[in-house]
């Protein structure tokens, strides 16, 4: 018997489920592609669309249109200006009221710039294919100084390394949101939670691996065994 005539029945009886399904099996596919660095290398020179390009503040030249605010601009300095925030709050605290506190970091971390370089570089990894290591500098170039510098960009990471606010995190190197996603579950005190979003749950990743393929192709089996 012919399956295709049943998978078409399949898709009409149950269309969302199917989309659902489909979906899954597709970012699993895309997940296990190989690292593509010449994507990776075109995204960096396409323009930025992101909420900063709007921001005259992060971005100055908002009226020269010959002035282009490309995705490898926006990257480094967003990295920047949340690594400055840190800087500046630091430097503020320095001879006053003793060290920065959780509270004073929260709105660093919580502020567009951080927050933002997060969500580009998660941008970088998804078009790329390619993990914050493998987008690191190598061993073999010239400029190489330690493993994983691209990961070190996230906002987490920045804080822990500028304000000795470090979790026990037990996050691979290689797993950039990790350490936000951990930061993201703390409580700050007369604030709210690391996710900046007050009453809100912190996210938890959902990764698509061989058992989640596995437990769909059973679930595709047994609605299209019923058919007969």
């Amino acid at each position: 018997v012919s399956s295709l005539p049943i998978m078409t029945t399949f898709i009409r009886v149950y269309p969302v489920l199917a989309v659902f399904l489909l979906a899954m099996y597709a970012d699993l596919v895309l997940s296990d592609s190989p690292c593509n660095l010449t994507i990776y290398n075109n995204w960096l020179s396409n323009k930025y669309i992101g909420i900063l390009s709007t921001d005259a503040t992060f971005w100055r030249y908002q009226t020269q249109t010959d002035m282009v605010l490309t995705n490898n601009l926006a990257l480094q300095l967003s990295v920047a200006a949340c690594q400055n925030g840190f800087d500046r709050l630091k430097l503020f605290r320095a001879g006053k009221n003793g060290p920065a506190t959780i509270q004073d970091s929260y709105r660093v971390m919580c502020h567009s710039y951080c927050l933002q370089s997060d969500i580009i570089h998660q941008e970088a990894m998804k078009k790329s294919k390619c993990s914050c290591l493998e987008l690191s500098t190598q061993p073999d170039d010239p400029s190489y100084h330690f493993e994983g510098d691209w990961c070190m960009h996230n906002s987490a990471r920045i804080l822990c390394s500028t304000m000795d606010y470090c979790g026990i995190w037990n996050c691979r190197i290689d797993d950039f949101m990790c350490p936000r996603y951990e930061w993201n579950k703390k409580f700050i005190p007369l604030k709210a939670h690391g996710s900046c979003v007050r009453g809100a749950a912190s996210k938890s990743g959902f990764t698509i691996n061989t058992l989640t393929l596995s437990v769909v192709f059973t679930i595709i089996i047994t609605i299209v065994n019923s058919f007969y």
